[in-house]
């Protein structure tokens, strides 16, 4: 038994010595951590591909004097936000994630991290100036389910530092850098609304969301679009919709794009009766735009300019044999013309 325990007593001294890192059973929030531990990786900030920044973040910390600089102390640089709120996202998959940076008295005390929607709040402030609270644990969550996470941070301290100097998620997770659909723009065509934006790298497909304010635009009109334009036919002349676009990536989805709206403008039909001078009425069941278009030919050549004709697509015009059928009147043969408009 003596041998046994002078053998456990020799391979402990040779773990450190040797330089080998031995963790405790638990790392508590608050603890130093130099390296992750086993099962874990990590990722300084400058390699973190963080999704979107709200607020002034810049690399380095910076001082009264107005200075920046890289602490090499820390691991690697810090991000740091100065004394206002100011947000930062990524997307990362893995059960389990860890902040890391260093505990001072100019951090702040009042943090929030919104993973998949559960908000928690937490702390990188001590009293103690000290260079042990180094890459210091601030946050931890373990036991999360498999796939995609988004996680969001903000400060809600004012003038204070919220600093981000490392993370470490499950040594079999990734970062995920999804970037929102840019340039989202609408177009009116053929009574449908085209929608058209510019393509997100390493995007699997896009989800197409649509509302009549631009208040709350979350109904889901389409989803698994792999092209980067999307005509909507499901719309209703007179009414304006708001559109955004999210890209999705491993079946998580990204903010979204600006808003883009369209309208088609509604327009009631029309008879529009026409006698000629050869005693025969001719009607026309068309729109008032088009209506508008006919009395200005008429106005125009009443004045001696334009056409001396005005053409009319007639009823045939989509039976076959027949790919285009129109219909011609002389100016100089109209007698009068009737309108008569309706709601549909």
């Amino acid at each position: 038994m003596k041998k046994i325990r002078n053998l456990v007593l020799l391979f402990a001294m040779i773990m450190v010595l040797g330089g080998v890192n031995v963790y405790a059973a638990n790392v508590a929030v608050g603890d130093q951590l130099l390296q992750p531990e086993a099962g874990w990786q990590r990722y300084d900030d400058s390699h973190i591909p963080f999704s979107s920044y709200q607020g002034n973040w810049v690399i380095g910390e910076i001082f009264e004097d107005g200075d920046i600089w890289d602490r090499d102390d820390y691991w690697g640089s810090t991000l740091t936000h100065v004394q206002s709120k100011g947000t930062i996202k990524f997307i990362f998959s893995g059960d389990k994630l860890r902040l890391i940076t260093k505990l001072h008295n100019s951090r702040s005390q009042i943090n929030t991290i919104i993973i998949d929607g559960q908000e928690e709040k937490f702390s990188e402030y001590s009293v103690v100036e000290d260079n042990s609270l180094n890459l210091s644990v601030v946050y931890e969550k373990m036991n999360l389910s498999k796939g995609y996470h988004i996680c969001e941070i903000s400060m809600d301290s004012p003038q204070k530092y919220l600093t981000i100097d490392a993370i470490d998620i499950d040594e079999n997770g990734k970062f995920l850098y999804l970037k929102d659909p840019n340039n989202l723009e609408s177009y009116i065509n053929n009574g449908r609304v085209k929608l058209k934006w510019e393509a997100v790298d390493g995007t699997d497909s896009y989800t197409i969301l649509r509302s009549t304010t631009s208040d709350s635009i979350e109904t889901i009109i389409a989803s698994n679009v792999t092209d980067t334009t999307y005509i909507d036919n499901d719309v209703e002349p007179g009414v304006t919709y708001y559109y955004v676009v999210r890209a999705v990536k491993g079946g998580v989805e990204s903010e979204h794009s600006n808003i883009t709206s369209a309208m088609i403008e509604k327009v009631n039909p029309a008879v529009l009766q026409i006698k000629l001078s050869t005693t025969d009425i001719y009607e026309y069941r068309i729109t008032m735009n088009e209506v508008k278009d006919f009395i200005k030919w008429y106005t125009d050549r009443s004045n001696e300019s334009g056409l001396p004709f005005y053409k009319f697509k007639t009823v045939d015009s989509n039976i076959e044999p027949y790919t285009n059928s129109n219909e011609y009147l002389i100016f100089d043969k109209i007698v009068w013309f009737k309108i008569k408009e309706y709601t549909k």
